[in-house]
């Protein structure tokens, strides 16, 4: 799979928008393509590989554990604090506007997830940029390949 490869490659990307596009497509996209494909050795594997089915499996939950971890750190990282701000201005500079719903997220508030004790909102997509006031925290983050620190 060459995760870490992949993950690398998601925290050498200087730009919000290519970094994100990057973690999409691998690690995201590829493990899931690569682990849908093992059905021929091991049953049930197939539906890793299915949008609608993925979430079944259990390795769909260690695997974005992960993803939201290459996502973590590179929010850390001095290129990445300033995301949200940069994807803003590349809305505006653009004249688009932001995601349909933005900050909502593209499906409204994030009903099944309640209230956001910090704010006393229901979740949105911008409360998922500051993990530790969602209450979770990795116990470490990846770090940059070498050049770029």
């Amino acid at each position: 799979f060459r995760v870490k490869n992949s993950a690398d490659k998601v925290l050498s990307t200087l730009q919000h928008r290519k970094a994100a596009l990057r973690l999409d497509q691998a690690p995201h996209g590829s493990v899931h393509v690569a682990v849908g494909q093992i059905q021929n050795g091991v049953p049930g594997t197939e539906i890793m590989g299915s949008v609608p089915t993925a979430g079944f499996h259990p390795a769909f939950w260690f695997h974005h554990c992960n993803v939201d971890r290459v996502f973590e750190s590179w929010l850390a990282t001095s290129w990445g604090k300033g995301s949200v701000d940069e994807m803003r201005q590349f809305q505006e500079e653009h004249g688009k506007e932001t995601g349909r719903g933005f900050p909502d997220g593209n499906w409204g508030r994030y009903d099944p997830f309640g209230v956001n004790p910090k704010t006393g909102a229901q979740y949105h997509a911008a409360d998922c940029f500051d993990t530790p006031a969602l209450g979770y925290t990795y116990e470490k983050l990846m770090e940059p390949p070498k050049q770029f620190m």
